[in-house]
């Protein structure tokens, strides 16, 4: 894209939190196409959310309210029946779900022209868990897809978290990668608390593991977790549009994804590590603590 479609047309919560005119096109079109194919569902998008941690989790906490209070929407209609088996089985009860969208995950990425930014599209059941989960690389021309139980996918090929060489990630098995070897990417938080976070955490992590990378994009680092191109991803202060896709993509393909403090990640997790598991997320988490910057 090029010209007035990627001029500012405001920031957000500060200086470095932008917004095109055409992030709200592309939540539109998203939006009408996912409500016309399914009606009775619920939609959240990041244009809909003010700026703010405060209005992100108001946001998300109302949807998952809404979700729980909404009455299920009604059976499709099934072929009539004279059978008295048929009379007296219950009405099947259809789930609830919640679609979580980020248009375009990367935006100031996308202002300079620099292709790491891509849409990241969720879906949530009335618990709160993902159980779908799609980001889209128009650059690389590569689509990540997980479903929750049926693993993760790229260009419809299984992935798995893998280091190079290795054999595979997991919760208890990060495929004997080492935290020397780890290639790990970090955020580039707007907020200006974040931030310093970010910076004091570099001096305890950097010494330790092989590379750190800040590509700008929540939604490729967790999708390139997932695929083992990079061993873990942390960042600070990210909404649950920045990370549901990504979250179902690493736990799909054999990783772990937590809080700085090692709880499972939610849609209300604001400080995230993702990473191919084992001793090697650990270790991670150990040393933001040690930092004191978890």
């Amino acid at each position: 894209m090029a010209g007035k479609t990627t001029e500012v047309s405001k920031t957000k919560a500060n200086s470095r939190d932008l917004l095109t005119l055409i992030d709200p096109l592309c939540e539109g079109t998203i939006r009408d196409a996912i409500l016309e194919s399914f009606p009775h569902h619920d939609f959240l998008g990041e244009e809909d959310v003010p700026p703010g941690r405060e209005a992100s989790a108001r946001a998300i906490d109302a949807k998952l309210k809404n979700l729980l209070a909404t009455p299920p929407p009604p059976p499709p209609p099934s072929p009539s029946s004279s059978s008295s088996s048929s009379s007296s089985s219950p009405p099947s009860r259809r789930k609830k779900y919640l679609w979580i969208v980020d248009p375009i995950d990367g935006t100031t990425n996308f202002v300079n022209g620099i292709p790491l930014c891509m849409p990241s599209i969720a879906v949530a059941d009335e618990t709160g868990e993902v159980v779908v989960g799609v980001v889209r690389d128009p650059h690389r021309d590569e689509t990540f897809a997980a479903a929750r139980g049926r693993g993760a996918t790229m260009n419809g090929v299984a992935i798995r978290c893998a280091p190079p060489g290795g054999r595979g990630g997991g919760n208890d098995d990060d495929g004997g990668l080492s935290l020397g070897d780890a290639v790990v990417a970090m955020g580039s938080p707007p907020a200006t608390e974040s931030m310093a976070m970010s910076l004091r955490a570099l001096p305890a992590l950097m010494p330790r593991v092989r590379t750190i990378r800040m590509l700008g994009s929540a939604a490729v680092m967790l999708a390139w977790v997932a695929n083992g191109r990079l061993s873990a991803y942390w960042e600070y202060d990210l909404s649950s549009w920045d990370v549901a896709a990504g979250s179902i993509l690493i736990e799909e393909a054999g990783g772990r994804i937590t809080d700085l403090e090692g709880e499972r990640w939610n849609l209300r997790t604001r400080k995230i590590c993702g990473s191919v598991g084992g001793k090697v997320h650990g270790e991670i988490l150990d040393t933001l603590a040690e930092a004191g910057v978890v």
